[in-house]
């Protein structure tokens, strides 16, 4: 499991916020994630989560289904920012979960939906 730690990067060294419990040369590993920076989404992970509910949805019947109303002008880039902004922050909550455990979530959830 990931031990996230807040660091600031100064003069081309990496500085901790907050002591670490290492040992004095231990050797550790780090991944970057800029903390600051807009989160992006991992379009191969997109593309499962689209193909699960591309799915979900072929398993609907045919009335439960009913095709999008037209976009009143600017609705579309309205929605569209709100979705990116969504899939930032479904991508910052699941970052961390394996693609078992996040598919796990996904099944747990549609059956939530289902069962009411």
């Amino acid at each position: 499991m990931p031990n996230p730690i807040a660091a600031i990067y100064e003069n081309g060294i990496l500085k901790p916020l907050e002591p670490l419990a290492l040992r004095e040369h231990q050797r550790v590993q780090i991944n970057i994630l800029v903390a600051d920076a807009p989160a992006r989404p991992d379009l191969t992970r997109v593309r499962r989560i689209e193909e699960q509910a591309d799915a979900w949805l072929a398993q609907q019947p045919a009335h439960a289904v009913r095709e999008p109303a037209p976009f009143a002008t600017g609705e579309k880039e309205s929605l569209d920012a709100e979705f990116d902004k969504l899939l930032s922050e479904l991508h910052r909550k699941t970052v961390d979960l394996t693609e078992d455990e996040l598919t796990n979530r996904i099944n747990v959830a549609v059956a939530s939906i289902r069962n009411g």
